[in-house]
């Protein structure tokens, strides 16, 4: 018997790509990205493999060159004239993001299945990571405003003076994040030190996330 999904959870982050040693001022070839990319087990995708009547009247909706920044058009790594490319890759069926959540009573924790994950890469060197999960274990309505609340946030919205982060993540940041897909195994604690090493706020474990392949 099939599971009942009770509510679907998609969350967007956005990172900036930068050159290893080099000027931060200037972005990346996109190019040279997307080889870094598929190296690792991601796929680009074309609009065009995945439209269907459905889709029909969004793409339509934009301009032509709206349409040429946020529909993947062309997958050529050689190609002089892509504003964007769009990836995705394989997700185990045991792949899964765990959020736990601190509380007064007791702690919460989260386990959501992986359905999609995505990227998309733009010529200015500004790339979406797209985590898509579902939840087929809570149904209370208060659960699944924390699962949005805590799922999305992954970097404190304020820094207490006493370095005492607990005090953030009472409020708005999670306890920690599991994120486990094939041979990824991985946990952000969200520590106070981390926030001082010029991290940004996306930089949670995409790393892991783009540089290894799915069993």
């Amino acid at each position: 018997m099939e599971k009942k999904i009770i509510s679907r959870h998609i969350f967007m982050f956005p990172f900036r790509i930068r050159l290893k040693n080099g000027n931060k001022d200037r972005s990346p070839d996109i190019r040279d990205v997307h080889r870094a990319f598929s190296k690792a087990g991601w796929r680009c995708k074309t609009f065009e493999d995945e439209f269907n009547p459905a889709k029909y009247s969004e793409y339509f909706y934009f301009h032509q060159y709206v349409r040429d920044a946020i529909f993947g058009q062309n997958c050529a790594e050689d190609s002089d004239d892509v504003v964007s490319y769009y990836l995705d890759r394989d997700v185990t069926r045991d792949a899964s993001m765990t959020i736990h959540v601190r509380s007064k009573d007791e702690p919460q924790k989260f386990m959501m299945n992986i359905a999609h994950l995505s990227i998309r890469l733009f010529e200015t060197g500004i790339g979406i990571s797209t985590i898509e999960l579902m939840n087929y274990h809570y149904p209370e309505m208060h659960d699944i405003h924390l699962i949005n609340d805590f799922g999305r946030r992954i970097y404190p919205q304020f820094l207490p003076d006493d370095e005492k982060i607990d005090v953030v993540k009472d409020k708005f940041l999670a306890d920690r994040i599991e994120f486990k897909c094939g041979d990824i195994d991985s946990i952000e604690n969200f520590e106070y030190k981390d926030f001082f090493k010029k991290l940004k706020s996306t930089e949670f474990s995409f790393n892991r996330l783009i540089l290894k392949k799915t069993s």
